[in-house]
């Protein structure tokens, strides 16, 4: 029983830790791209790169936000709600509920409320965007969707949560509603609420708390968080580098598009949304990889 409290303990502390990390990537971005000159300069430089994309790619990011509206957003609470109900774990539904709504009520306090733009670059969208609200939207139904997925889904719902989160953050840019450092926010504060509401549910509410992966998994999750790159790693991260760079020159022999242009600003800017998303979509699974007792210490041989 001592040896199952301890395992809770340090996913617990793991959660907390993530929750104040995450909020801390919010102030951080937020002084270093919002309050200054040369963090609005990129941040705006990067904005206008979406006429790249001017046409059917804009158009079809303006129709998918669109689609994000308070009917989706009811909708995709009641699916997991209804997941959580068929796995037998109704209490799971409420964790949803608080990581969705939480996360959004957060961000529109920000927003509205708590945070300021100075106006020290001309810009097309006048008021504060920071967070942003439909990032926020689907960042946070994707990490419901990871916690309340049975153990065996928690991957696959993770592909997907990220997928959907790039998604949504990509558009917001690309049509024009939001700039890069709003998505990247609105990432990091779905990831605060959820891991303290995760936290928080371990503790008070077991029974509303994400189930355990399988061992096999937990093991797997704890040498990814232990492992060091080796050289199968090295090499792969060189021909991923090489494979965009490649890309990159593809891209700028196809078109108008140089090295500072405003247009390579927002390929890098949907790239790091991208990478973003995925990192915090992660960052919880690994989190989530700590609950379940610890590994068991082999005992050295005593000598007799």
């Amino acid at each position: 029983m001592a040896w199952v409290l301890l395992g809770v303990a340090v996913a617990v502390a793991s959660l907390v830790v993530l929750a104040l990390v995450a909020a801390g990537g919010v102030l951080a971005l937020y002084l270093a791209v919002v309050r200054t000159f040369w963090g609005q300069r990129l941040d705006e430089h990067a904005f206008a790169g979406r006429e790249l994309i001017a046409g059917r790619p804009s158009e079809g990011a303006d129709d998918l936000l669109s689609a994000i509206s308070a009917g989706t957003l009811i909708v995709a609470v009641v699916a997991l709600a209804l997941l959580a109900v068929v796995q037998r774990k109704p209490a799971m539904a409420l964790l949803a509920f608080v990581v969705v709504s939480g996360s959004l009520l957060v961000t529109e306090v920000l927003k509205l409320e708590l945070l300021t733009r100075p106006a020290y670059v001309p810009s097309a969208v006048l008021d504060n965007s920071y967070p942003s609200g439909h990032t926020t939207i689907g960042i946070a139904v994707g990490l419901a969707m990871v916690l309340v997925a049975p153990p065996r889904l928690r991957i696959p719902a993770a592909a997907g949560a990220a997928m959907l989160a790039a998604a949504v953050g990509i558009a917001t840019v690309a049509a024009g509603w939001h700039r890069p450092s709003d998505a990247v926010a609105a990432y990091l504060v779905a990831l605060a609420v959820a891991a303290a509401a995760t936290a928080a549910a371990l503790r008070l509410a077991p029974s509303a708390a994400p189930a355990p992966d399988p061992p096999s998994r937990r093991a797997a999750l704890r040498a990814l968080r232990l492992s060091r790159p080796g050289l199968d790693e090295l090499v792969l991260a060189a021909i991923l580098f090489i494979g965009a760079g490649l890309l990159a020159l593809t891209l700028l022999r196809a078109g108008n598009v140089t090295w500072t242009s405003a247009g390579f600003g927002f390929l890098l800017s949907a790239a790091a949304i991208a990478a973003a998303a995925a990192g915090v979509v992660l960052a919880l699974v690994l989190a989530l990889g700590r609950i379940g007792p610890p590994p068991e210490r082999r005992r050295s041989p005593t000598r007799s």
